[in-house]
């Protein structure tokens, strides 16, 4: 589809995101420490208590413009229609729900919507006025619908509505949200880390929010008390002693999702002659560790050096191992048993971790794997005579 054509999608999509992204600062703000929020259930969303809503939000977002919310606004006339509906329903309860219009957009002064703001000079009957003139005089069928809608209440309910409706203009926009959920988090870890942890929280939250729209019945809403104990996890992670884990599944690869130049570590298995499904382990670990390592030094948890001196470690810890395989070995030894005895000691007996806190083993693992392929490390005892026509290519190509 041709960039502005006026059938994209583009501004619904990032009006469903900015709405699930907000949804999650709007809880981390909120005052109630028990407070539950669920999305695309009572509304937009919805904050909750015992199953029932508290306070109903409207969405609307603006990218290219910040669009005015005056009298005649669609954006505020839909909003309208979806409330004045559920009122007549009996889906909307005016003596205990809030309903909150989170828009992008400005409220022009003396305009219907500014005399709902919270604060301020605010007049539910003066708004009630300015818009009763102009859904009469509007030949938008939007708004035709919607002051059908309103006027169907009776006067007094139309006005009970009003006094419940709460106008937050010039509310940030999807990129702006993720700039406020930065602010609200900044006391959670150090600033250096910052960014890193609100991109792991918002990709939990997304997750979270996916599951409860899949299954509203098992996951009925999420809580604050939720995101919280999700904050302290991943503030856990990014201590000093410590560090994300961004893979902690494993992964279905194969040799062939491998580059050949990268499959070395295989061989090397094959030579002491591991299984083929400890192989795929292998490989997995082998990914998870690669883009793991490559995330960190990406968003500066991890200096190149930091990764020099981890696999100076395991090269020690390794050559001392293999130096005892090696005194043990006797005329009648079984290298390749030997061999995949150092190998299970290693990645089966050991943790060595990259920090001294950092849970998971397949970072150590999969970085042994990487050494295997560099032919730094080696399982069988003669590894390095049966690899060496591999190790003379390497050094010609960089010589």
């Amino acid at each position: 589809m041709a960039t502005g054509s006026s059938f994209s999608a583009a501004p619904s999509a990032l009006g469903y995101l900015f709405q699930i992204r907000y949804a999650l600062v709007l809880l981390l703000e909120s005052k109630e420490p028990e407070s539950m929020i669920s999305i695309e259930k009572f509304d937009d969303v919805a904050f909750e208590e015992q199953g029932e809503p508290t306070q109903l939000l409207q969405f609307k977002h603006h990218v290219s413009h910040r669009g005015l919310l005056t009298d005649s606004s669609a954006d505020l006339w839909k909003t309208i229609r979806v409330w004045a509906t559920g009122v007549s329903d009996g889906t909307i309860d005016l003596s205990s729900v809030i309903l909150s219009l989170v828009t992008t957009g400005t409220a022009p002064t003396g305009s219907a919507a500014a005399s709902l703001r919270v604060g301020g000079e605010r007049s539910e009957s003066r708004a009630l006025e300015k818009l009763l003139a102009a859904g009469s005089a509007s030949k938008n069928p939007i708004v035709a619908t919607a002051y059908a809608a309103l006027t169907n209440l009776q006067n007094a309910t139309q006005l009970a509505l009003l006094r419940r409706v709460h106008v937050l203009d010039e509310a940030p926009d999807i990129t702006r949200a993720s700039e406020e959920l930065a602010l609200v988090l900044r006391y959670s870890t150090r600033p250096q880390f910052l960014s890193a942890l609100c991109s792991r929280l918002e990709g939990w939250w997304f997750r979270r929010a996916i599951e409860h729209l899949k299954n509203p019945d098992a996951i009925p809403a999420i809580s604050s008390r939720e995101v919280q104990l999700e904050i302290t996890d991943l503030a856990e992670q990014f201590r000093l002693d410590n560090l994300p884990i961004d893979f902690p599944i494993e992964v279905d690869k194969t040799e062939g999702d491998l580059p050949e130049d990268e499959r070395l570590f295989v061989e090397q298995l094959r030579l002491v002659m591991v299984s083929n499904a400890r192989i795929k382990k292998a490989i997995s670990d082998y990914w998870r560790a690669f883009n793991q390592r490559a995330k960190w030094v990406r968003e500066d948890l991890l200096l190149d050096q930091d990764l020099e001196e981890y696999e100076d470690r395991l090269v020690r810890e390794w050559e001392e191992l293999f130096l005892i395989m090696k005194e043990n070995l006797v005329a009648d030894s079984d290298a390749v048993l030997e061999g995949r005895n150092l190998y299970n000691n290693l990645i089966a007996g050991k943790h060595i971790p990259i920090r001294p806190a950092f849970p998971n083993p397949y970072v150590m693992r999969g970085s042994f794997h990487m050494l295997a392929n560099a032919l730094k490390v080696g399982w069988h005892p003669d590894f390095q005579k049966r690899f060496s026509n591999v190790l003379d290519k390497a050094l010609r190509a960089v010589s």
